[in-house]
């Protein structure tokens, strides 16, 4: 099960780029396309584009918006390359494999991107990253985002969850799960910050 995890980001797109001929033996038109990252050069969003002939269905599969998650997202590519592809109708099924959607976070062991933005939070509506998007967040920002050092795995556990039962009877489940999940715009080191730009 080991070879089905890379090691590192770099092993996991030499795993992906050298998929490119065994997708071609069914797919003979298959694209492979590269688009480096502007300040990281090494790094790269890579994709397979293979076309079929007649329209019909087309799977689309992507790694690493969350960058660390890249590394299970790779094995899963390679598992649907291998196991599942070969018993697709290549006349009317298209793919669409997108590797490292986040090269920086899968590099680097982190959710987020070079920017601190987590990608899965960055998906706006005409440009517009509206800092009042998430007016809860404040509510609740000392518990989902402490600025504080630990100074004790054990006391920091028991505050914690002192704060997470404070937070649901001041401002409710409802409140609590919005601030948590739905992403903000204006802290920068704060949780689940989706940038101010794509």
């Amino acid at each position: 099960m080991d070879s089905y995890f890379p090691s590192t980001y770099e092993d996991s797109r030499a795993r992906f780029l050298s998929s490119l001929s065994l997708i071609q033996q069914k797919w003979h038109s298959t694209q492979l396309e590269t688009h480096p990252l502007k300040n990281f050069r090494d790094l790269s969003i890579d994709w397979l584009w293979a076309h079929a002939p007649k329209k019909g269905t087309l799977v689309i599969i992507s790694t690493a918006e969350h960058g660390i998650e890249g590394y299970v997202g790779y094995a899963l590519m390679k598992i649907f390359i291998e196991e599942f592809a070969p018993h697709l109708d290549s006349e009317n099924t298209g793919l669409l494999l997108i590797h490292g959607m986040n090269p920086w976070g899968m590099k680097h062991h982190r959710k987020v991107n070079e920017n601190s933005v987590d990608l899965n939070r960055n998906f706006v509506f005409n440009g517009n990253f509206d800092p009042a998007i998430n007016p809860e967040f404040h509510l609740v920002k000392n518990l989902i985002n402490p600025q504080t050092r630990i100074q004790s795995f054990g006391i920091e556990n028991i505050q914690f969850w002192g704060r997470v039962i404070k937070a649901l009877f001041t401002s409710g489940i409802a409140t609590v799960t919005k601030a948590a999940l739905l992403g903000q715009h204006h802290t920068p080191n704060g949780f689940y910050y989706g940038g101010t730009t794509y």
